[in-house]
């Protein structure tokens, strides 16, 4: 029997649990073809990347291994056609344990393994199949593997992608990791390379960093000029390269700039894929640098050598903060303290401005965004903080997961992907909250920000190129309850971080110091970069 309504609603994604029900109750067939390849309400969903059609017809027993008039199935079809929503298609297919080695009667004889690579070229749909158990022997029309098609692609990600999971684990490197790898080099070749004896960095920071010989990965990655074990390794290269061009012997601080220092990492940038958030026309790197120095004369908590990997890490994200505003805030903080919750935040929201500053005063602030209001608060200091938050007057409710998405995800994060564009920069998105969020945005919230994260996973900005703390302000009942429910959900990876503390404990009292402040504040924010 036909199926026009279900297929046209499935086409359209209009399709709802609602519809489907009662065009099946009038006669229609959940599984019946259409259009001249005859094709399943099913596989036209699929087409139009109309993922939570696909979920309500599979949650209704639409069947998977079903085949076109090409010999194609569901499966098939969802790895040979690129939309936003592919990766969530798949998922709920490979839930139904189809058929993973089907191919077409026409076309190349590729399975979806190789579809997945040569079409969608998605290095987690590939795992994916992997892990489930598709065939990598197998030969497409033209004899070729999935293996070698993944070669001709020139993508290691992809070839990665097709080892058991224990080697993937074991083998790729993440972003992550040359993130922070790139960071202690910084330190250490600073110190090789920018002082004379001991070096500048040690001499003022009192450690050494983690050198390329002792670390097997930055051992592999650190271009050979700068692999050296020592001060006097480095001073003799330097004075043999000066004799040889005629010059006398000079002291480290002569050998070595700040633009040999650049250059030589600016090469590791490009070893580790860290260039597109430091291009070369970019003077963050010789910042930082002097940021660090700088610092390590100053009195703060901070200045310990535990401490500065983070500070730099902080120093190289983007923060944003989506603080509420809604009217609740008027409340005070605890009942042990005078000042309001919006008072409360406000000085952690500046202190939090400060904090990402330390290093690079000159790169910018914080970006701020609010629950109801609309504002474009953007690259801010501490002090224009100041002169803007006494303004914001608390009125409204907690859409917390629409605000969200509106405000942080939507602009920051996916609009820049789906139009094919690089994020700028490693990004910490911060959430407040001073109470439970209106109905049904608690299940809105955790729904977008697992929607970005397959995302992010999906376009190789897994593994804390993003990361989030979720927190609280003040001490209302149901906003503890509501952090709880997201920490015991255990449902997200080390990028996302649920303080189930008060953020602002303390703020309006005697007890508790400036310093004291900083440096809760420096744990949080820092626990999902170096966790």
């Amino acid at each position: 029997m036909s199926c026009p309504k279900i297929w046209q609603e499935a086409l359209n994604g209009k399709l709802t649990e609602i519809s489907l029900k009662e065009h099946m109750k009038a006669g229609e067939d959940i599984n019946g073809r259409a259009t001249a390849r005859c094709l399943t309400p099913l596989m036209g969903a699929i087409l139009k990347g109309h993922d939570k059609v696909v979920e309500v017809l599979l949650e209704n027993e639409a069947k998977v291994d079903i085949r076109a008039e090409d010999d194609s199935t569901a499966l098939w079809l969802a790895t040979s056609t690129s939309t936003k929503n592919s990766s969530s298609i798949v998922e709920q297919l490979l839930r139904r344990r189809p058929n993973l080695n089907v191919t077409p009667s026409r076309g190349t004889g590729n399975t979806p393994l190789m579809q997945a690579i040569v079409q969608l070229k998605n290095e987690r749909i590939v795992s994916r199949l992997v892990d489930e158990g598709a065939d990598l022997e197998m030969r497409n029309g033209e004899k070729k593997t999935a293996k070698e098609l993944a070669a001709a692609q020139f993508n290691s990600k992809l070839m990665y992608a097709l080892l058991p999971a224990n080697e993937r684990a074991r083998k790729r490197a993440s972003v992550f990791q040359n993130f922070r790898s790139f960071i202690s080099h910084i330190i250490w070749a600073v110190n090789t390379a920018a002082g004379e004896g001991i070096g500048i960095m040690q001499a003022l920071f009192g450690i050494t960093g983690r050198r390329a010989i002792d670390d097997p990965l930055l051992n592999s990655l650190v271009p050979k000029e700068l692999r050296v074990k020592s001060a006097e390794e480095f001073n003799s290269k330097a004075t043999l390269s000066n004799d040889k061009a005629g010059a006398g012997p000079k002291s480290m601080e002569d050998c070595v700039t700040f633009d040999d220092f650049k250059e030589g990492v600016m090469n590791i940038v490009d070893s580790m894929g860290l260039n597109r958030f430091f291009p070369k026309d970019s003077d963050k790197l010789r910042r930082l640098t002097e940021g660090l120095v700088t610092f390590r004369q100053s009195k703060s908590d901070l200045n310990t050598a535990e401490n500065l990997r983070g500070l730099a890490t902080l120093s190289l994200y983007k923060t944003i903060i989506l603080c509420d505003d809604s009217g609740s805030m008027y409340a005070a903080a605890s009942s042990s303290g005078p000042i309001t919750r919006m008072k409360s935040q406000n000085r952690v929201i500046e202190r939090i401005a400060e904090m990402s500053s330390i290093l690079m005063p000159d790169e910018g602030g914080i970006y701020v965004r609010f629950l109801n209001r609309k504002v474009t608060w953007d690259k801010l200091t501490e002090a224009e903080l100041k002169r803007k938050l006494d303004f914001i007057e608390p009125d409204g409710g907690t859409p917390l997961g629409t605000a969200f998405a509106r405000e942080v995800l939507k602009p920051f994060v996916i609009d820049n992907i789906e139009a094919g564009k690089q994020l700028d920069s490693p990004y910490l998105i911060c959430v407040v909250t001073d109470g439970a969020p209106n109905r049904g945005e608690d299940n809105i919230f955790v729904k977008e920000l697992e929607s970005c994260l397959e995302m992010l996973e999906d376009n190789g900005y897994g593994d804390r190129v993003v990361s989030f703390v979720i927190s609280r302000i003040g001490d209302d009942r149901s906003a503890d309850g509501f952090i709880s429910r997201l920490d015991d959900m255990n449902a997200f990876p080390d990028s996302v971080f649920i303080c189930r503390d008060q953020i602002d404990e303390g703020i309006g009292t005697e007890g508790l110091t400036d310093a004291a402040l900083e440096m809760r504040l420096f744990e949080i924010l820092t626990t999902p970069l170096l966790k």
